[in-house]
């Protein structure tokens, strides 16, 4: 839950939600509570006094760096070359730290912020979803927009894992739009998704995104995003139905089940190192190859016990299925040679 710091009992029961942060999680950070690291105009030097105070706790977890650099009424960090080298000051201090940035909502600032930055391979791209007002409709879907988004990254040769680490559904919205919101942004390629905002208390009354009134019952968004969950769970983009309107197993959705066992043995390997497990970036990259690549194998060779042979299955571009599988688990297992100039990516 994104600056959330009521109603998470609530928030639990209601949607899972296992994680949130607030503008003091920083000073009492947890697995459930993350620390962000930001600062206002004006106030630069909180940023090195909040990563400062995380060095001298030993934290190794995981840090959201920067609140939307891109708007002048939050961290306003105009250039983001700016915001590239607070990137590089921050893992500095915090090495083993796992950073989660920029957190911006404009893709122009994302795709020149991936111009100067050079993520490292265990942090996660943060981007934020506003793709609609609480005075009025959406403009852009979220699919749409994570589509560009993709597209972004994709260009910039970037494999890290992204999270949606704010969106928010307005409270003047249509209980349908904000079904369909909340649906297609649980249906994208996100690690996480943090929604805005339990309730925004005296920090921001009436900020016109509350999931919970004053009271605490759910508003129209808050049972919007509840019914995404109640109606279509959604795991890794794919919705799990309770009850038996839809069994899933491994007969009948083998690439479901261990796609969602690849993503969770993933998780406890990024979680190791919290624990006091001595792994190195390269160990954990490794590691997390080796167990997508596994993963690719077992779920093309079951997948294709149970359906119904084709002769000689080829592609659209007409390239043979068996060597399309085979070579994505090269790709995985060993390091990546980028065809222009062969140049290698480290995993």
């Amino acid at each position: 839950m994104a600056w959330s710091g009521q109603y998470l009992s609530e928030a639990r029961r209601d949607f899972g939600s296992v994680l949130s942060y607030n503008s003091n999680t920083w000073r009492v950070p947890s697995v459930t509570a993350v620390p962000i690291v930001r600062s206002l105009p004006g106030h630069r030097g909180d940023v090195a006094e909040q990563l400062l105070y995380l060095k001298s706790i030993g934290w190794k977890g995981l840090v959201i760096l920067a609140n939307e650099p891109d708007m002048t009424d939050q961290d306003a960090i105009t250039r983001p070359q700016d915001m590239a080298g607070l990137y590089w000051y921050a893992t500095q201090v915090l090495p083993d730290a796992t950073f989660i940035t920029p957190n911006t909502i404009d893709l122009n600032y994302l795709d020149e912020f991936l111009d100067h930055a050079t993520m490292r391979r265990k942090d996660r791209v943060g981007l934020h979803i506003y793709q609609g007002s609480r005075y009025d409709g959406v403009h852009t879907w979220p699919g749409a927009w994570m589509a560009r988004a993709e597209s972004i990254l994709a260009r910039h040769g970037v494999t890290n894992r992204y999270w949606i680490s704010e969106a928010g559904l307005a409270e003047v919205w249509p209980a349908d739009v904000a079904r369909r919101y909340a649906a297609e942004m649980f249906a994208s390629g996100a690690e996480v998704v943090c929604v805005y905002t339990t309730n925004c208390g005296a920090y921001t009354p009436g900020c016109g995104w509350d999931l919970y009134d004053k009271s605490g019952a759910l508003t129209v968004g808050g049972n919007a995003l509840k019914d995404v969950f109640r109606n279509g769970r959604q795991t890794g983009g794919l919705p799990v139905t309770k009850g038996n309107e839809m069994k899933i197993n491994m007969s009948n959705e083998p690439v479901a089940i261990i796609g969602a066992i690849v993503g969770l043995v993933e998780a406890i390997i990024a979680l190791l190192p919290l624990f006091g497990v001595a792994l190195t970036i390269e160990q954990q990259a490794a590691l997390m190859a080796v167990v997508v690549a596994a993963g690719s194998v077992v779920s093309a060779v079951w997948a294709r016990s149970l359906v119904t042979p084709v002769a000689n299955p080829r592609d659209n571009d007409g390239n043979c299925e068996a060597w399309l599988v085979m070579r994505s688990w090269f790709r995985d297992v060993f390091p990546v040679w980028r065809s222009r100039g062969w140049r290698r990516r480290q995993l």
